[in-house]
């Protein structure tokens, strides 16, 4: 995927993934045997040559979002997302300078969305 991208003259491509997929041996044993696969793509998604900003996300929810997230590289809580606002941070993500190649997790929370992602 990321050569072909890279072939296709694409300049961003952005990863979504979920909170403790790059550290699996540090949550619990579920965690551990369905997020092992998902270190390595990770790694290898950090590496490339294209803007490749990574968005983990805390547990989804069907709830309206809220456009308020919390966003840091990494954040210590087991709380959830709303699927509308992980959508709404990718848009902005898409065109945010600051956010490429950088990985951070996304939570529920009181910050305004455009405001979290540009302090990433």
């Amino acid at each position: 995927m990321i050569n072909a991208a890279s072939e296709a003259r694409v300049d961003r491509l952005i990863m979504i993934s979920t909170m403790g997929a790059d550290a699996p041996d540090s949550g619990r044993e579920t965690c551990s045997i369905t997020f092992a696969p998902n270190r390595p793509l990770i790694a290898t998604f950090a590496q490339a040559d294209l803007a490749t900003p990574i968005v983990c996300s805390g547990s989804l929810t069907d709830d309206s979002g809220t456009r308020h997230i919390n966003a840091a590289a990494e954040l210590k809580s087991d709380r959830s997302v709303p699927r509308n606002d992980v959508a709404a941070v990718l848009l902005q993500v898409l065109d945010a300078a600051n956010t490429k190649d950088k990985q951070f997790e996304l939570l529920e929370g009181d910050i305004p969305l455009q405001q979290a992602v540009a302090a990433r």
